[in-house]
């Protein structure tokens, strides 16, 4: 006589166990190398939901309105909450089911390509962009500002070259501060959702120069935008990153 084996889950913090039943004595053992033939590894995956990363929305370390008068609370609803509420949703939506539903977003973004890669990109650049503003004006740290003039020659002379690169960037994308393959500080534009990290350079800052940053309160202008963001960024933590770079810690 033929016996049916059945099969059941067993989940912990970590693990995913298969294990086998037999019906004769009803006695549980791990199942040998093989034995899960015709067994939909997809299915089981699909069950254990405690291993599906589910990316979530960043909490903004300040009030919505608390950039103002140089970023205005609409701004900071439609910015944060409509655009980037969309990037995540639409990277939860496109993962799922995919070889990247478990993956953190910079594993995606050195991975992906295409819509899953424009997504997590994006989530990742916006995190990054908002939680480097403050609603507190900052001088910049004496360690950032003594390699900022190593580099560029002086504070001003680094503040000049960001703000043209993000002018003359054409079109949408990103403006970045890097410490590059070689340890060295330097600033690089990427288009659209495109981040340094494929690029193995290190991230310090960023600024937003996609329309959708600056339209409602700089229409047009963006240089007018620039200006006002350089007064919001949080140069203590663009110092920090710089200091530990090394252990690829960014947000």
């Amino acid at each position: 006589m033929m016996f049916l084996s059945f099969f059941f889950l067993r989940l912990n913090e970590n693990s995913l166990y298969l294990k086998q039943v037999n019906p004769r004595n009803g006695r549980k053992a791990p199942m040998a190398a093989g034995t899960a033939k015709g067994i939909d590894i997809f299915l089981i995956k699909q069950l254990n939901n405690n291993r599906i990363m589910k990316h979530q929305m960043p909490q903004l370390p300040y009030a919505p309105n608390a950039l103002e008068p140089k970023m205005s609370e609409e701004t900071i609803n439609l910015h944060y909450g409509k655009h980037l509420q969309t990037y995540v949703d639409n990277l939860n939506k496109l993962s799922a089911g995919t070889m990247y539903e478990d993956m953190d977003l910079e594993e995606i973004i050195c991975k992906a390509t295409g819509p899953v890669f424009n997504n997590a990109a994006q989530v990742w650049n916006h995190t990054f962009f908002f939680e480097n503003l403050t609603p507190a004006p900052q001088c910049i740290g004496k360690e950032l500002s003594e390699a900022l003039t190593k580099e560029f020659g002086s504070v001003q002379a680094f503040k000049d070259k960001l703000l043209a690169s993000a002018t003359g960037l054409f079109g949408s994308g990103w403006t970045w501060l890097v410490l590059n393959k070689d340890g060295q500080l330097e600033i690089v534009n990427t288009t659209n959702a495109d981040n340094p990290l494929r690029n193995e350079q290190k991230p310090l800052l960023t600024i937003d120069v996609w329309e959708h940053a600056y339209y409602v309160d700089h229409r047009n202008r963006r240089a007018e935008y620039l200006s006002d963001v350089w007064e919001l960024i949080n140069w203590r933590a663009v110092e920090e990153r710089m200091k530990s770079a090394s252990c690829n810690v960014y947000i």
